[in-house]
């Protein structure tokens, strides 16, 4: 799908939800955004090439927009195809990136030691698949600065943090358009079929608002991210106001139930109490709030409102009275 001059949009899915990779064709450089999952090469971008005429040779920079398995777990097929192609992510988000291992423990299995949730082992051993192999990037992006594309085109590449630290987009200046992963995400993820997935997965809860702000700024006319459909002219502001009234939702609702938890709550007892009313998705992607929760409840502490009994397993929280 050419959603703009030379930019097209390559549909794959992960997890029964939409995938939306970006390539950008300029006469100077031909750059992907995001590497998708470990299968997504062979079975998506590489045919997707081939229909527009071109090979993975002719791939110059692949940029990944965070460390997520369906973001970057490509990269090594991807190199295979393409030796010289130079693989590019956030300086922030690299130690992710190059060791599937280390994303995992980090990112995914962050919260079993001190919260009991977690991912079984038909879980994991999927992620790990859809992982790959460890790959090197060949250099990180660290926000500001810009990629000629073509004489008249240039990509611009923004830090933005919020659902990873290391958090990417990229601003297509010739035709006003964010490319940017997970970099906002409305109120909820969609399914396949439009319907709720998931609740949104930030971590970094006042990063994520000041990157809402940063982005409301550049002034986009389309917003192209990979799990919602395409976002055009006063539907950027829109969406981008969505996806801060869910973060000020979430917020008064968390603090709330700590408020009201006489012996205070763990993070699952939040999630279960909480989860409903946030959503429609299935309740058994409510496990998956605990990206978003955990801000909230660091953001709670660093603010001296909430504090952790961590001798209580699961950690429990409760007001700083």
């Amino acid at each position: 799908m050419e959603i703009a001059p030379n930019v097209y949009r390559i549909d794959s899915e992960t997890g029964g939800r939409p995938l939306q990779l970006y390539l950008l064709v300029g006469d100077d450089r031909t750059v992907l955004v995001d590497a998708g999952g470990s299968s997504e090469p062979e079975n998506v971008i590489f045919p997707y090439l081939k229909g527009l005429g071109l090979t993975p040779s002719d791939l110059d920079v692949v940029i990944v927009t965070h460390s997520d398995h369906d973001h970057f777990g490509g990269l090594s097929a991807i190199k295979d195809a393409n030796p010289a192609v130079a693989l590019t992510c956030g300086d922030q988000d690299r130690f992710m990136v190059e060791d599937p291992e280390t994303t995992y423990s980090f990112r995914y299995n962050h919260y079993a030691a001190d919260h009991g949730i977690g991912f079984d082992d038909d879980a994991r051993a999927a992620i790990m698949e859809d992982l790959g192999r460890a790959q090197q990037v060949d250099f990180t992006w660290t926000g500001g600065e810009t990629l000629r594309l073509a004489s008249d085109w240039l990509l611009e590449v923004h830090h933005a943090p919020g659902h990873t630290y290391g958090h990417l987009c990229v601003f297509d200046t010739k035709n006003r358009a964010i490319i940017g992963g997970d970099v906002v995400q409305g109120s909820v993820y969609p399914s396949l079929e439009g319907g709720a997935a998931l609740g949104p997965t930030y971590l970094y809860v006042d990063a994520y608002l000041t990157t809402i702000r940063y982005l409301k700024n550049l002034g986009a006319d389309i917003l192209c991210l990979a799990h919602w459909p395409i976002q055009r002219g006063r539907e950027v502001d829109s969406f981008l106001d969505e996806s801060r009234a869910y973060v000020e939702q979430v917020d008064r609702a968390m603090f709330e139930a700590i408020s009201q938890a006489a012996n205070g709550a763990t993070m699952r007892e939040l999630i279960e109490e909480l989860g409903p009313s946030l959503g429609d998705w299935p309740r058994g992607a409510d496990e998956l709030l605990a990206f978003s929760f955990l801000g909230h409840l660091e953001r709670f502490e660093s603010r001296g409102l909430v504090k952790r009994d961590s001798t209580s397993h699961p950690v429990r929280f409760s007001l700083n009275s």
